[in-house]
């Protein structure tokens, strides 16, 4: 065990403290059991380690990875039995959907031993409702979505600023924007976020940035959504042959029938395919207006679960209409319901929202009450014309 604390310590030296993601300042870390769940990518790991260093004296606390090889011979809960038995207080647990009877443990640990607070890390694709013993029910479980254009600019450090509501944007979008714009050129950013700035690793460099996002494909589809669903290698190849043909036709208003022949599935199948890969942030769902998406509901439209993934996947440059509404349909779906509209692009929140170029016209909104056009390459909007790159302040 001792090896598990030598590299928690080297893992929480070695963590960024100069940003942090929107989500660290809604955890309430009291919880004695607290969840964190997200697509691969998005930071989940540099998160738990900076809630860490917030928490306790580093000698109560403990950084494990559960894929680590430490686990192949050794069961998570002798390791935490042992760890309260040392004065441990909060066990920081990675990759949770690695360890098969995660939930199980847990829930036990939670329950035998009160003065033990657990945080921990999954992909997306699991269904904590499902666990058995509905770890739901005990535990405060939050959500990891991609970079905002709002984040980006922070840890570039290029401006900070609070975020905002889609009230604040709607209402006084002109004056939010040129408070901005007074600081920064956001047009002189915008394009370089929609290519790089979905997911941290950005970071690490821009020219390796589309290979890695390619690999975080594969091990989603390979490793994280088979070890959590329980899936074939064959269904596997499937979700693979239909990601690839979304991809070349997004945004997709999906043909459930045509679409289940050439992945040669059934529809039954096709639907919870769609939704394995919406959990895990590799697709987004859009909605009919006033549906949700249920198995037994075909959505709308289908997206692309980022910009960054549109340059990846592409075979060339994206469509700029499909990477505009791309970019607002994830900015807005993380916190906020959206769906479709009759004449307009989307309804969210009782506004209709109408998405294009600087020059596009008002005729699709036209009569509708709380209606916007939503502009790319106009740094102030006015009236009911809005900047586009203004949504990515929202969280």
């Amino acid at each position: 065990m001792d090896t598990l604390y030598l590299l928690s310590n080297k893992k929480l030296r070695s963590v960024p403290t100069d940003f942090r993601r929107y989500l660290s300042f809604f955890v309430h870390t009291d919880e004695r059991l607290i969840g964190i769940l997200g697509a691969r990518g998005t930071g989940k790991t540099v998160l738990l380690l900076q809630l860490m260093k917030d928490k306790l004296p580093r000698e109560e606390s403990l950084y494990m990875s559960l894929d680590d090889i430490y686990f192949l011979k050794h069961g998570l809960t002798d390791t935490a039995v042992s760890f309260i038995q040392k004065g441990g207080k909060c066990l920081f647990l990675d990759e949770v959907n690695k360890y098969p009877t995660w939930w199980q443990e847990i829930k036990n640990l939670y329950d035998n031993y009160p003065e033990l607070s657990i945080v921990f890390t999954g992909s997306s694709v699991i269904e904590i409702s499902r666990t058995a013993g509905d770890i739901s029910r005990r535990a405060a479980i939050y959500h990891l979505y991609p970079l905002s254009f709002r984040e980006y600019l922070e840890m570039e450090h290029i401006y900070t600023v609070k975020p905002f509501s889609l009230k604040e944007i709607t209402q006084k979008h002109t004056h939010l924007a040129e408070e901005i714009s007074a600081y920064i050129k956001p047009l002189r950013y915008f394009g370089d976020y929609l290519k790089f700035g979905s997911y941290p690793f950005f970071r690490e460099g821009k020219i390796s940035y589309f290979e890695k996002l390619k690999q975080t494909v594969n091990v989603t589809l390979e490793n994280d959504i088979p070890t959590v669903q329980r899936i074939d290698y064959n269904s596997v190849i499937k979700l693979k042959k239909l990601l690839s043909l979304l991809t070349e036709t997004v945004p997709y208003k999906p043909n459930i029938s045509e679409l289940a022949a050439k992945v040669e599935v059934q529809r039954q199948s096709l639907y919870k395919y769609l939704d394995l890969m919406a959990k895990a942030g590799l697709l987004g769902l859009l909605p009919a207006k006033l549906k949700g998406i249920t198995a037994l509901n075909k959505p709308e439209k289908i997206y692309p679960g980022s910009t960054s993934l549109m340059y990846a996947l592409s075979d060339g440059v994206p469509d700029i209409g499909t990477l505009r509404e791309t970019f607002f349909f994830n900015q807005l779906t993380q916190h906020y319901k959206i769906s479709g509209h009759a004449t307009a692009d989307f309804t969210v929140e009782n506004n209709a929202f109408e998405i294009g170029g600087k020059n596009k016209k008002t005729m699709q909104i036209k009569g509708i009450k709380n209606s916007w056009i939503v502009s790319d390459n106009i740094e102030v909007g006015f009236e009911r014309r809005i900047p586009l790159w203004l949504f990515g302040f929202l969280y």
